[in-house]
């Protein structure tokens, strides 16, 4: 029986001793990364768990925004968008099926009869219906579009010209500054997460 409890005594001793190494693993990680890889990386992981809110650049022009940590990321248009709010730009959506639309002549009813995913909320006095269509986000008030979003993670593409040629995001700055020119201003954007 002594021997029994001798070796459970020591397998105790040999789990703590783990333990405490991989304890001091992490730590030294940790000191590490603060010490030598700098605030940066401490930021993305408080930002990542919702305690701190990230910042990214945005490149606003006159009638719509790009934005994203290494801008292009995100396109966004509508009334309340850009520099000259209450117009929306000259671009041209193209849909996955081929389906192209021009974004001043986009209607609710076309937007519509591409998703089943659709929501209402209240805003104030006036209500928003939102579509979501291969992960874009288009708002409606008053059958008017008044913002849409069109996130790297979608499919749609956006045109200049109705005949091309189409771009998929993310673009690079160059191609940005290709397409839009200089932007009105950069600003930031906060958002939780990435």
């Amino acid at each position: 029986m002594e021997t029994g409890d001798g070796h459970r005594q020591q397998n105790r001793f040999v789990t703590r001793t783990k333990k405490i190494g991989v304890s001091a693993l992490i730590v030294a990680v940790l000191a590490y990364v603060i010490c030598f890889r700098g605030p940066s990386i401490l930021d993305a992981v408080l930002v990542q768990f919702g305690f701190r809110k990230a910042s990214i650049p945005v490149a606003v022009y006159e009638t719509f925004s790009i934005s994203g940590r290494s801008v292009g990321t995100e396109l966004r248009f509508g009334t309340m968008v850009g520099e000259n709010p209450g117009r929306l730009p000259t671009l041209y959506l193209k849909h996955p099926e081929g389906r192209c639309f021009s974004v001043s002549e986009l209607s609710e009813q076309d937007v519509s009869r591409l998703t089943d995913d659709i929501r209402t909320y209240e805003n104030g006095a006036a209500f928003w219906t939102v579509y979501i269509v291969e992960n874009c986000r288009f708002v409606f008030e008053d059958g008017k579009l008044v913002e849409a979003s069109i996130p790297k993670s979608s499919d749609i593409q956006f045109a200049l010209h109705k005949d091309g040629p189409y771009y998929r995001l993310p673009i690079s700055r160059e191609t940005m500054y290709e397409l839009f020119g200089k932007p009105k201003r950069w600003g930031r954007e906060s958002v939780m997460g990435f």
